[in-house]
């Protein structure tokens, strides 16, 4: 009997609740002195690693269970074109002869294999485009904590920073999550809010 998929939604949030829990112990713990700033920023982006990670999962784990119809969604027009009979044998056809695991990030990934395996595209094509570019930093943001590469720094400035002006030190990925965008009614970090923006779209996703 297929599971709602919303069941997936709930698993990540869990997830991200305790990322934040924890981003929470470390902010406390840098503000007391217990833990320095480069340490505090290496906790952070390992933290916002786990929570990527984490999406992209859920990303998998809809896309597989649709296909499948163990998940089923209450989005009208859901359905998968021709449904596989395991998670298995849908991965092994999906990946191929010589992919050793699959793709869903950038989110154009996970459209094009919707596209395909799935009428319409639904749920993941049915993503505003403000939802696809909160994706789209969000991505920048772990590809440069991850490869700290010349190439990942520029797309970071560029599709994330762009012309926003803030403080030198907001400009790497860890100071940048750290950065309060919002003091009222109470001070939001980015990291908080980043969370909160992928929180919601899987919410949309998985309904």
């Amino acid at each position: 009997m297929a599971l709602p998929a919303r069941k997936l939604f709930d698993e990540l949030d869990r997830r991200f609740g305790s990322i934040d829990r924890i981003r929470k112990k470390v902010a406390k713990l840098h503000t007391k002195g217990r833990v320095n700033s480069r340490e505090a920023h290496l906790l952070v982006e390992s933290l916002y690693l786990n929570a990527h990670s984490g999406f992209e999962n859920f990303l998998e784990r809809l896309f597989v269970g649709l296909v499948t119809s163990s998940y089923k969604s209450t989005i009208p027009g859901v359905k998968p074109k021709v449904p596989f009979k395991s998670s298995a044998m849908a991965r092994q056809y999906i990946l191929g002869p010589r992919r050793k695991y699959m793709d869903w990030l950038p989110y154009d990934k996970t459209t094009e294999m919707a596209a395909i395996y799935l009428r319409g595209g639904k749920p993941f094509s049915v993503l505003s485009q403000a939802e696809k570019d909160v994706i789209a930093k969000s991505v920048a943001i772990r590809n440069d904590i991850a490869h700290k590469t010349k190439s990942t720094h520029e797309k970071f400035l560029t599709i994330v920073i762009g012309t926003t002006v803030i403080p030198t030190q907001e400009r790497q990925p860890a100071g940048y999550l750290l950065g309060v965008y919002r003091h009222t009614p109470t001070p939001q970090t980015r990291f908080e809010l980043y969370l909160s923006q992928l929180r919601t779209i899987a919410q949309n996703l998985a309904k």
